[in-house]
């Protein structure tokens, strides 16, 4: 049986927020944005193709941006995937998210979508954007009635990392919430909790801190936390963009 292989593919920089940490933004909020175009895409996905089938793997796709559905071949590009019978993975914003959406994104391929939660509300919007907080936990339902599994990224830094067990209580407050129960699901749609590290932490000292703020949640966590996925802990360490 053939493995997976995934591709994560940012395939524009336009976005409806300007948050405090974004590689793309941090340094100049009024950059010139740039997209990939529907023939770039399709060059990118030949080439895809064919490492694939060079080394016998099926491939898989992290779709992002920016926000990557503003890219306005965004729907193009599904399309093209579900040609190929290819699922996929959105990380992305919530803000143009409505049950026709979703149940789009859904039939084209997409089965996880990808969100952000940066701390509690009043951290998370100066973070992102007023009402970003409120609008990220409402789509959690349209994806789930949509089919579509949701997962919760947060980015840690300094300014909200003693919030992660309130970040963590937000998500299980969710997750119960998530089966398949009248929706026609056949699977269960969990939720899932990743969280990456800001490059401004470049020593190990924060990361230790924060996974002993981790380990006591975890020791005094509700009882349902293994409905929960959690799928990692991503350290990010990438260079800013020039």
């Amino acid at each position: 049986m053939k493995r997976y292989f995934s591709f994560q593919w940012h395939i524009t920089d336009e976005c409806d927020q300007r948050c405090k940490h974004c590689y793309i933004f941090s340094e100049n909020p009024n950059l010139k944005t740039q997209s990939v175009n529907f023939d770039g895409m399709k060059k990118i996905l030949a080439n895809c193709f064919k490492f694939c089938d060079t080394f016998e793997r099926i491939p898989y796709f992290y779709i992002t941006g920016g926000d990557p559905i503003l890219n306005k071949d965004f729907w193009n590009l599904l399309n093209e995937l579900k040609k190929h019978d290819i699922q996929f993975a959105i990380l992305g914003n919530p803000f143009h998210l409505d049950a026709e959406i979703c149940n789009r994104l859904r039939e084209l391929g997409c089965d996880k979508y990808q969100m952000s939660i940066d701390g509690v509300q009043n951290t998370h919007d100066k973070l992102r954007k007023p009402g970003s907080f409120d609008c990220t936990l409402s789509k959690i339902d349209l994806l789930k009635q949509a089919g579509i599994c949701s997962v919760i990224m947060t980015t840690v830094s300094s300014l909200n990392f003693k919030e992660l067990p309130e970040i963590i209580d937000i998500v299980l407050t969710y997750s119960p919430r998530l089966k398949s129960g009248d929706s026609g699901i056949n699977e269960p749609c969990t939720l899932a909790s990743v969280f990456r590290f800001s490059s401004e932490w470049s020593t190990p000292q924060p990361f230790s801190s924060t996974m002993m703020i981790l380990s006591e949640q975890i020791k005094i966590s509700k009882p349902y936390i293994p409905t929960t996925k959690v799928e990692g802990f991503t350290a990010d360490f990438g260079k800013k963009r020039s």
